[in-house]
């Protein structure tokens, strides 16, 4: 069912990109500033969730560091947002962008090498839209991406045609095993961004950032 606040969402969303095609690069940051701030006002159960997510996870700071820590993500995730916009637009990355460097890229053709398709596992951490379309010059066909459907179907329309432009093909997670195996079968590379303690099985123990970490356990090794 569209609301009325997936409506807000998604004329903030168009306005924001039409801002992003017409104006220089240059202003990127004051229109990320400008989502930051309309996010935050817009979002608020969101923003109540960081704002608890980031004390749990760090009980040892004071209440101003991860105040300080929650603008920081903001800002951070309202230029990625700008970024994605841009790219969108103009079918490139923004002027002045950091190169992106690829070690070791031939352990993608290895794994494909053997006919069985493979699982890239990584975590939603910095520009990961940035993965397949890095990827895409590389590989002989796109990226298989396990994700969820965004929370406002209007937005979703929009996501779906960004990552397929980006260089994936998206499958959702609902009934996505079948299709995983199926996709694996046909070779072809599976990509998946994993989430902490998203399983309720005894997670796995490791260290993530200097912290301890606990994600879900890998899949069992075909042979």
């Amino acid at each position: 069912m569209i609301t009325l606040h997936h409506r807000i969402e998604y004329a903030l969303l168009l306005t924001l990109k039409t801002a992003v095609r017409a104006a220089p690069f240059r202003f990127q940051k004051r229109l990320a500033g400008l989502l930051n701030c309309l996010v935050k006002r817009i979002d608020k159960r969101h923003y109540r969730q960081v704002t608890e997510n980031l004390r749990l996870a760090f009980p040892e700071l004071e209440e101003t560091q991860r105040n300080n820590l929650r603008e920081q993500i903001y800002r951070h995730f309202s230029f990625i947002v700008t970024e994605w916009l841009y790219m969108f637009a103009h079918h490139r990355r923004p002027p002045g962008s950091i190169p992106i460097e690829l070690a070791n890229p031939h352990h993608l053709q290895t794994v494909l090498d053997l006919g069985r398709g493979g699982i890239l596992v990584s975590a939603h951490f910095g520009n990961w839209e940035l993965i397949p379309y890095v990827l895409k010059d590389i590989l002989p066909s796109p990226l298989i991406a396990v994700a969820r459907p965004m929370n406002n179907p209007l937005i979703e329309n929009i996501v779906s045609r960004f990552r397929k432009f980006m260089g994936s093909q998206i499958i959702y997670k609902k009934g996505a095993l079948r299709k995983i195996l199926r996709h694996l079968d046909d070779n072809r590379l599976i990509y998946l961004l994993a989430d902490q303690n998203a399983v309720p099985v005894k997670p796995y123990s490791s260290t993530f950032s200097d912290r301890r970490s606990q994600p879900f356990p890998p899949p069992p090794r075909s042979t």
